[in-house]
């Protein structure tokens, strides 16, 4: 057991590939924005958010390593590590959700509306140095934007034993409130063999590969079964007809595109 001090709204961690160190996210968050349900939401601070590294050693206690190992981010909701390469990602690339709404300005406190500013997006980045590797668009006008819609809030993000990437969309950015939501709640699946085209080229081709479920509440929270490699998602929030559930989905479903 141990404890790190010092954090900025931690959220998401994942062992690397030594089984000692793991990264997470410091999603820099804060309230009292009006033009945001009146002050009453959680909004996003633009470039505040950043990765921090942290080792376990052999006795069990817990160092931060680095608290800024990567930084300029925001919203890093959903973390997971690569382990099997690409010709662009080697194995151990740690892959982070980050860029979603509702995010304001740090220093005037207002909502970003300006789609050129707000880069949805699957970050990979060396776990080890910080060393930014590239990105999955996720943002208006990306590949997969334009086969599905651009994610509004990439929140929950997992790496199967395939090397397929699966991040969730927590469409929250509604300034009125929770509903109707921007886009449709839902799970994508990118795959392993898609990940170079769309970060080198945001290949449209690349993009009708990707796979997508729709899911009746906002999809906080995405891993990857080391037992069987189906994924587990967490839906949430008040107009989920169960009022929040866990679903367990299986490759036919992503290639159904349904629930099962």
């Amino acid at each position: 057991m141990g404890r790190i001090d010092g954090c900025t709204n931690p959220e998401s961690a994942e062992l690397t590939i030594d089984d000692e160190t793991f990264v997470f996210g410091n999603c820099a968050l804060t309230m009292g924005i009006p033009g945001y349900r009146g002050g009453n939401g959680i909004v996003y601070l633009q470039g505040n958010a950043f990765i921090s590294r942290a080792r376990i050693d052999p006795s069990g206690s817990i160092e931060l390593v680095e608290r800024q190992l990567v930084t300029g981010l925001t919203a890093t909701l959903g973390i997971d590590i690569l382990r099997k390469a690409t010709r662009r990602f080697p194995t151990g690339t740690a892959f982070v959700a980050e860029g979603g709404r509702p995010i304001c300005h740090p220093a005037s406190r207002e909502l970003l509306t300006n789609v050129d500013l707000i880069r949805p997006r699957a970050l990979a980045f060396d776990p080890e140095t910080g060393e930014v590797r590239g990105e999955i668009p996720l943002w208006d006008g990306s590949a997969i934007a334009n086969r599905f819609n651009a994610l509004d809030q990439p929140n929950g993000l997992a790496v199967d034993a395939k090397g397929n990437l699966y991040v969730g969309d927590i469409p929250n950015s509604n300034p009125v409130d929770t509903l109707p939501p921007p886009v449709d709640s839902a799970v994508y699946r990118i795959p392993h063999d898609a990940l170079d085209a769309l970060a080198a080229r945001d290949d449209e081709s690349a993009a009708r590969n990707v796979a997508r479920i729709e899911v009746p509440g906002f999809v906080n929270g995405v891993t990857s079964s080391p037992v069987d490699d189906s994924i587990w998602i967490v839906s949430c929030s008040e107009h989920d007809p169960v009022r929040g559930g866990i679903y367990q989905l299986s490759e036919r479903d992503f290639d159904r595109g349904t629930l099962p």
